[in-house]
């Protein structure tokens, strides 16, 4: 019955192959048919699904089904007859840890010490879980829902699950590592052999499913070319190695670039100083790939970084290497002859020193036993004790003489000190003298300036009063003689009427 209600169509939340062994393990009745029929439904081939090949294909045996690794290339034919057995719980391995800590033998007792009662505990935190990006907290949301609705809550504790997540742990921590590896391929199809007593799996070589009548010459090494062909198709390692040859794979940026590789280019260095600013980093790093003589084919520069072909950047750092090797031994050999130099000076003068010392205790054996010799040694403290007092009563003069030199230079400078005093009292007098000089300066510079601009002022008045009278003086002329050029008229008028009245 519970086959009947249980639903094997395709769900929207699609499951991967451990979710569906662990849910077929759980419901009662399910086997491996059912388990396939599933496992079909969410990734064998649909009816009108023509978007490309399928990963899951039907086998004629029963409970069996092909799998396409590397992308369709390598099919590999499982046998899932006895899965659900190994997936179901079983007592005695849940009860093992028990029991082997309460063996008699003290060894294994303390490698399973505490473990007792405990299930698998996964080490570290869950795969995708950790963080704060968007797509961490989607995948915590759906992993708590998981755990918290319908059965999934008990699936925690199953095997499973835990290997699920286990898993998914170990590939997060993988791709958030820089990894460095070595790809392996299957040169036979033979050489796959199975575990008779698992879950059943036998390798099938893409010969025998589309590519027939190739077979490999005889050799030391019998090797299945098909076979070897579709596992480098199915890896991709040819497209990589195609875009990496015909692309730009290392780039680096201008600043960088310029200060790594400059050594290759000793003249630009001596031309800019070693630590020279450059304020177009693209042209520095265009004049030094020139000066490297390197192709343009090889090089493409970008807005703030130069990209290379394959190769290029490696031989420019094999160039850098043998550069600076060079370089190094100059300076190491510079270096070891200047050390030399000095260790040589050393030497010369530790032998003048023996030289010297040598040359000193022969003549000493040869006149130690003269009696002259002995005689000059025995008198030659008391020589010294005379020269002694000599020498103070010579100092004792000296210091007399010092000190009347002293008193003297003291009463010079008394007197020295006393000169300053009045020229000081002399330079505040004149100080002040200057001072009433200069105020008695600037108020008849004040009057003076009074008295110009009072000048200035009459003469404008002045000015004024010429303009004005001359004014008036033109005005009184042409009213005289407009007075006059009247009185000619009114004589004439009048003679006129005496000439009429004549008349």
């Amino acid at each position: 019955m519970s086959l009947q209600v249980r639903s094997l169509a395709r769900t929207d939340e699609a499951r991967g192959l451990l979710w569906l062994l662990e849910e077929e393990s759980l419901q009662p009745g399910g086997n491996e048919d059912t388990l396939l029929e599933r496992l079909f439904a969410y990734y064998g081939p649909q009816d009108g699904d023509k978007k490309g090949p399928n990963p899951l294909l039907r086998s004629s045996k029963p409970r069996h089904f092909f799998l396409g690794h590397s992308y369709g290339t390598n099919w590999v034919e499982y046998d899932t007859t006895g899965w659900l057995s190994y997936v179901r719980q079983n007592p005695a391995s849940q009860n093992a840890s028990l029991l082997l800590q309460g063996s008699q033998k003290r060894i294994i007792s303390s490698l399973f010490a505490g473990r007792a009662g405990t299930g698998m505990v996964l080490s570290g935190s869950i795969a995708g879980l950790e963080g704060g990006s968007q797509l961490a907290l989607r995948r915590a949301t759906s992993m708590r829902k998981t755990f918290t609705t319908g059965v999934a809550a008990v699936k925690k504790k199953s095997l499973c699950i835990q290997i699920k997540l286990q898993v998914d742990a170990l590939i997060d921590t993988l791709k958030k590592s820089k990894l460095h590896f070595v790809h392996c391929f299957l040169p036979k199809a033979d050489g796959w052999s199975g575990d008779p007593k698992g879950p059943g799996a036998r390798r099938v070589s893409t010969s025998e499913l589309d590519l027939h009548g190739e077979h490999c010459e005889a050799g030391l090494m019998q090797l299945d070319v098909p076979l070897l062909r579709a596992q480098i198709r199915g890896s991709r390692l040819l497209d990589t190695l195609r875009m990496y040859r015909q692309g730009y794979p290392d780039h680096m940026v201008f600043a960088e670039f310029r200060r790594r590789f400059d050594v290759l280019a000793p003249h630009l260095t001596k031309k800019h100083g070693r630590n020279y600013i450059v304020m177009d980093e693209k042209r520095a790093v265009e004049e030094l790939l020139e000066s490297l003589e390197q192709e343009k084919s090889s090089f493409h520069m970008g807005l703030s970084r130069v990209f290379f072909r394959a190769g290029t950047l490696a031989k420019l750092e094999e160039q850098r290497d043998k550069q600076m090797s060079r370089n190094i031994t100059l300076f190491q050999a510079a270096c070891r002859g200047f050390l030399a130099r000095q260790q040589f000076k050393k030497r010369k003068i530790q032998d003048l020193a023996i030289r010297c010392v040598q040359k000193n205790i022969k003549k000493n054996k040869g006149v130690k036993d003269w009696p002259w010799w002995k005689l000059f040694t025995t008198v030659r403290p008391l020589i010294e004790v005379q020269l002694t007092e000599d020498q103070i009563r010579g100092k004792d003069e000296e210091i007399q003489q010092l000190k009347s030199r002293l008193e003297k230079v003291e009463k010079e400078r008394n007197e020295l000190r006393l000169t300053g005093d009045r020229l000081e009292s002399k330079i505040t007098e004149l100080t002040s003298e200057l001072t009433d000089e200069r105020n008695t300066g600037e108020s008849a510079s004040q009057l003076l300036d009074a008295e110009t601009a009072e000048r200035l002022r009459a003469e404008k008045d002045m000015k004024e009063l010429q303009a004005k009278y001359d004014a008036l003086k033109k005005q009184m002329d042409s009213m005289e003689m407009e007075v006059m050029e009247a009185r000619l008229i009114r004589a004439a008028e009048l003679n006129g009427e005496m000439d009429d009245d004549d008349s």
